[in-house]
């Protein structure tokens, strides 16, 4: 039985990006559901550095060692990449939705400016209780 070979080091350094920036999405997306402001800004700053990291890396080459165990390495990045693709569409739809509520709220509060008018100004001495 032939010994399966680690994986290559610029692969499994890709992958873990990868992962990371997976578990990020979906932090963000849960930090969107729950409306944590501190938490969504945190997970983006991780990965705004996490993407431009995997950027940096892609400019490597892929060493071409044994075909058959590339393979396996190039279908658990495409199944990495796959589950990316994923969370980062299921973000993006949060953050339209999350958005459009936000515009919703804004004109509501544009409008209402005229619904009421302002209080009426009292001079002090007229609402002071009497000794």
């Amino acid at each position: 039985m032939a010994q399966e070979s680690p994986m290559d080091p610029a692969y499994a350094r890709r992958a873990h990006l990868l992962e990371e920036l997976a578990d990020s999405l979906s932090l963000a997306s849960s930090a969107i559901r729950q409306a944590n402001l501190p938490v969504l800004e945190n997970q983006t700053s991780r990965q705004r550095v996490l993407v431009q990291r995997l950027s940096f890396e892609s400019g490597e080459q892929f060493p071409a060692a044994d075909r058959a165990t590339d393979g396996q390495w190039i279908q658990e990045l495409a199944r990495i990449e796959a589950k990316v693709a994923r969370l980062n569409r299921v973000h993006a739809a949060l953050i339209r939705r999350a958005r459009r509520t936000v515009d919703i709220f804004c004109r509501v509060l544009n409008h209402s400016g005229t619904t009421y008018p302002p209080p009426a100004i009292r001079p002090a001495t007229e609402g002071a209780p009497k000794e």
